[in-house]
């Protein structure tokens, strides 16, 4: 769990962002979920959610949760630890605030604190100061009182503070999902971004252990930032992203992929492989876009693939900006993709592949995806998924 500090001198903003100790979330978090155990109809599975919540698996936690809700939908408590796990999901931070509320779970302990961080990811941040302080009363008036969860809700509270008043300074924010992976695995990385033009002493510390590799930040629009991602074992790497220019993003993907020289061979064996597959010599993709480029079919997809096995090294995120987000997924052949768009005729999937070739990748190609399974454009003509 992060702990945010910000400090506001004149021109001066500095966000100190770094993990709060395991210890906190695994004492609060798993007593949370002991205190309804003997309600639930599967223990079993409930334990599964503890264990996840007490290590800050999140995302694994929200999979068992939902498991568990389908056969015990009236159980409040997991209705709010869902909202709790949502909070910490990039694609589920809006659900994050319906599902804590709906729980009707006030009376709960940490209740006001975690739908203040709801809030405070889905950019309320007068909201989330609220609830902040609300929870900071309950604890302090406890007669066996938490010093360190005491200080952490303080520290919320002024981040909620200064955060307004870096939104004053720019009225619009980019929320930014950053996944760092170490040979394709989920790892801890140690980061720092820095604004480079408008918010030059703009800094932010933070540290992506207990989070399955990922971390979510607002950043205020109208400046460079530079990201450094560091591991270990492996060399820093460094992206930039300019939000100088744009008026109507609200966010992006960021995909920070260290390699290891081992792995890196893996890879090259794998894409030699893929490459016989994807490259028919009787395929004709003019052909292809002659016949089939405009014919719509149920449950079907396409898309631009801009990577496979781990991301394009040099990519400008700040030209993507412009671009649909781009989608990490393991699909059914184990192969992990980064695509783009999700468009429903080969013709729509091209304008956009033009548009990525203008920006030097030039690997990128189109794939399409029928009833969930990934296809190459040469198997919708084989397997006869689209006919004329």
């Amino acid at each position: 769990m992060y702990l945010c500090l910000v400090r506001i001198k004149t021109t001066i903003f500095l966000i100190l962002l770094s993990v709060f100790t395991a210890h906190f979330f695994s004492q609060n978090g798993f007593n949370l979920c002991r205190l309804e155990s003997a309600k639930v109809a599967n223990k079993a599975d409930y334990e599964k959610i503890c264990q996840n919540l007490s290590r800050n698996n999140f995302l694994e936690a929200e999979k068992h949760i939902q498991q568990t809700l389908a056969t015990d939908t009236s159980n409040k408590v997991l209705k709010f630890l869902l909202g709790v796990c949502n909070s910490y999901n990039f694609e589920k931070i809006k659900n994050s605030i319906s599902n804590i509320v709906a729980s009707k779970t006030p009376s709960l302990d940490l209740y006001n604190y975690h739908l203040g961080y709801a809030y405070q990811v889905n950019d309320s941040i007068n909201t989330a100061q609220t609830y902040y302080k609300k929870e900071l009363k309950i604890q302090e008036i406890k007669p066996a009182k938490d010093k360190q969860l005491i200080e952490l809700v303080k520290l919320r509270i002024e981040q909620c503070e200064n955060l307004a008043t870096i939104k004053n300074a720019s009225s619009k924010s980019i929320l930014v999902n950053a996944l760092v992976t170490i040979d394709n695995v989920p790892s801890n990385s140690e980061v720092e971004v820095r604004g480079l033009a408008k918010f030059t002493n703009f800094k932010l510390r933070l540290n992506t252990k207990g989070l399955n590799g990922n971390f979510i930040c607002h950043l205020p629009i109208g400046d460079k930032y530079e990201f450094t991602f560091k591991t270990d074992k492996l060399p820093p790497q460094i992206i930039e992203l300019n939000t100088e220019k744009i008026d109507t993003v609200t966010q992006t993907n960021l995909f920070i992929n260290f390699i290891s020289p081992e792995f890196d061979k893996k890879i090259a064996t794998l894409i030699e492989n893929t490459n016989k597959v994807v490259n028919n010599k009787n395929f004709k993709l003019d052909q292809f876009a002659a016949k089939y480029g405009a014919v719509n079919k149920p449950d079907l997809y396409y898309k631009v693939q801009v990577g496979a096995f781990k991301f394009f090294e040099n990519f400008s995120y700040s030209d993507a900006l412009e671009f649909p987000k781009i989608i990490r997924q393991t699909d059914n052949d184990y192969i992990t993709r980064f695509t783009m768009g999700n468009y429903t005729t080969y013709n729509e999937a091209v304008q956009l592949l033009n548009r990525v070739h203008e920006h030097k990748v030039k690997d990128a190609f189109v794939i399409a995806i029928y009833k969930g399974q990934k296809k190459y454009l040469h198997q919708l003509v084989a397997e006869k998924i689209i006919t004329n």
